[in-house]
Parts: structure tokens; C-alpha cells; sequence
């Protein structure tokens, strides 16, 4: 969504096959320009949108789990591992850690 001279307008980005319970946006993928956005929930996948060249939007799952996900943080969790990552959970009460591609890591 962003505003223009007439207000508020929005813009569809994509879905999941299920309830999402959880966003994020961030610049992660080091292949993609921008930031991207991500979402979880009942799917039981993080997935990841992004804008492609010809201005539609991408959705890619980036993340399975065994059960239903509820939050997504982005944050700089791992001191061992540089710049930022994804952490969710959800109904299964397991927290994981999901690394961004390992090529072309931002320092």
C-alpha cells in the first residue's frame, strides 16, 4: 500500500495455500535488488516475495516446517554467521534459525 494524491491505494503481492500468522520484510537474498517480504503460517512454509524485473511478484518457499507457524522475526541472531536471519515458530514449540544463500554474504 502506499499514498498518493487521492489516498491510501494498495497493491496485491501473493498468497498461501493456508492462514498466514507471520511477516517480515528485509533485504536477505543477496540475489534479489530491495528488500523482499516474508511470510508463515498453516502452510507450514516461510515463503518469500519479491519483485521481479517485469514488475510482477515472485513467491518462492524458503522454509518447511513440521507443523503450523505463527511469528517471523528478522534479526542478527547469529554472531557466527554475518548480517541478518530469519527466526520462526509456531504450534510444534521448535524455534529455528533460517540462513539467508550462503554465496555472496554481506560482511
Amino acid at each position: 500500500m502506499s499514498r498518493d494524491q487521492c489516498g491510501w491505494r494498495h497493491e496485491f503481492i501473493g498468497r498461501d495455500k493456508a492462514k498466514m500468522r507471520g511477516v517480515a520484510i528485509a533485504d536477505l537474498d543477496v540475489r534479489i535488488s530491495g528488500s523482499e517480504y516474508y511470510g508463515c503460517g498453516y502452510s507450514k512454509n516461510v515463503t518469500q516475495f519479491s519483485r521481479c524485473e517485469k514488475g510482477y511478484w515472485n513467491a518462492v518457499v524458503v522454509f518447511s516446517a513440521e507443523s503450523p507457524l505463527h511469528h517471523l522475526l528478522v534479526g542478527d541472531v547469529d554472531s557466527d554467521y554475518p548480517g541478518q536471519e530469519l527466526v520462526t515458530c509456531g504450534h510444534g514449540g521448535k524455534l529455528y534459525i533460517i540462513y539467508p544463500p550462503e554465496y555472496g554474504l554481506r560482511g
